[in-house]
């Protein structure tokens, strides 16, 4: 019997060895000398229904490693996770997959900005099906990632350190205007009649003007508003413009940003997006988070730039 043991111990021991030499090997301790990877979130305070903006840093020191590919700096070969105050994971709603690339060139610092896909589903009211609309509860939160990266062939979690954020409850105005929100989600999701949702989100721009809704009403109505609330280019730039200006607190200013670009570029006017960029960073020179914004949506327009997107145009 105790033969027998002994055999199937050693095949074991067998089995695990040549697996070690077969398959990459992940890092215990989640830290490789030369890489650092940093996590945060646009606000360490939010109300519920808020969205959470997450911006990811891999800092690569190439004098001293050297990886085999760059990483898919996004959903797949980075992982996130958010615990709340129980310790219990809130459910993620990104495509995990592996997609490790063969691309051999990486800038010093990989880059990532973008919304956090993770919480539970919205309560809204009368809701038949969903929009992929989650929010996270009121509770203490506490949000870590890894990136995975290749180094000499064997594959490597990288980990960041965690970072933490408070959900709290909307009260007076705000949970009023939280309701008024998650009726308009409810016609936005039930309902094909745009009208209704357009007049629904401007009454709700005049009612609640100071509300910090205003970021989830602009993001869940954009197509029913602009069907029949400023209809025009012209009218939808300055419309995004003017939103900009009074909430330049909302990360979401880069999706609006990203409206503005593709309205100029419509029109080919180079020389006025130029202008609109430099006269919105001249009045919020100090507001960080919009600086942050802008920083990634130059980067976009670097890209529609180079790809011909302002053609036929004689500004520079």
């Amino acid at each position: 019997m105790k033969t027998n043991f002994l055999k199937v111990l050693l095949l074991l021991i067998f089995l695990i060895s040549i697996s070690n030499l077969s398959f990459p090997q992940e890092n215990k301790e989640g830290t490789i000398p030369g890489l650092k990877f940093i996590i945060s979130t646009d606000k360490s305070i939010y109300l519920e229904g808020e969205v959470v903006w997450q911006e990811l840093l891999l800092i690569i020191d190439k004098k001293v490693v050297k990886l085999d590919y760059a990483p898919h700096f996004g959903p797949g070969d980075v992982q996130e996770a958010v615990i709340n105050s129980k310790n219990q994971g809130m459910p993620s709603w990104e495509w995990i997959y592996d997609s490790i690339g063969n691309s051999k060139e990486y800038p010093d610092t990989m880059r990532y900005f973008s919304t956090l896909n993770i919480g539970l589903w919205e309560d809204v009211p009368n809701s038949r099906n969903t929009l992929s609309i989650f929010y996270f509860p009121a509770d203490e939160y506490e949000f870590s990632a890894y990136v995975s990266v290749v180094i000499n062939g064997k594959t490597y979690k990288i980990k960041s350190e965690p970072v933490k954020f408070t959900v709290l409850k909307p009260e007076g105005d705000e949970a009023l205007a939280r309701q008024a929100y998650l009726e308009i989600l409810s016609l936005r999701i039930n309902s094909e009649d745009f009208k209704s949702i357009a007049d629904k989100a401007d009454i709700f721009l005049k009612q609640y003007p100071n509300s910090i809704y205003i970021d989830q009403v602009l993001r869940k109505s954009k197509l029913p508003y602009f069907s029949y609330y400023k209809e025009s280019i012209d009218e939808r730039i300055l419309f995004y413009e003017d939103m900009i200006n009074k909430y330049p607190d909302f990360a979401s200013n880069y999706e609006r940003l990203g409206s503005i670009l593709v309205g100029f570029e419509e029109k080919k006017d180079l020389k006025g997006y130029r202008n609109f960029i430099e006269e919105l960073k001249s009045k919020h020179k100090d507001n960080s988070i919009l600086n942050k914004v802008l920083y990634y949506h130059n980067i976009d327009f670097e890209i529609e730039l180079r790809n011909g997107e302002f053609n036929n145009n004689n500004d520079k």
